[in-house]
């Protein structure tokens, strides 16, 4: 199981805002090898567009459907890195139970509004 928190309850953050939280992890293996730990932010603008089509049959009836197309539309990626195995050793290796960490970072001034 993987739980992130953010210090803030708000859903919606702006550009130059500083972002922070916690992620968790439940480990329910023994031992776990990972190269690194890291967490991955995407904004996403996303929206939808409704189209209608109306049509008469001969017998005068008149129906309108309705199609909606949704769409996703990626406009920032930012990569944390939480962890990373040291130069001793290839792995990070978690052993069973709750792992924790922290992150901050900040949106950049240009994002989309």
């Amino acid at each position: 199981m993987i739980q992130v928190n953010f210090n803030r309850s708000t859903e919606f953050y702006f550009p130059g805002e500083h972002v922070s939280g916690e992620i968790f992890f439940q480990n329910k293996l023994d031992r776990l090898k990972v190269e690194e730990i890291f967490i991955e932010i995407v904004g996403v603008l996303a929206y939808k567009t409704t189209e209608s089509r109306s049509s008469t049959d001969l017998n005068g009836n008149s129906t309108t459907e309705y199609y909606n197309d949704y769409y996703h539309v990626p406009f920032f990626t930012n990569r944390v890195l939480l962890a990373r195995s040291d130069g001793l050793q290839d792995k990070i290796i978690l052993s069973r139970g709750t792992h924790t960490w922290s992150f901050h970072f900040s949106l950049v001034e240009n994002l989309p509004l």
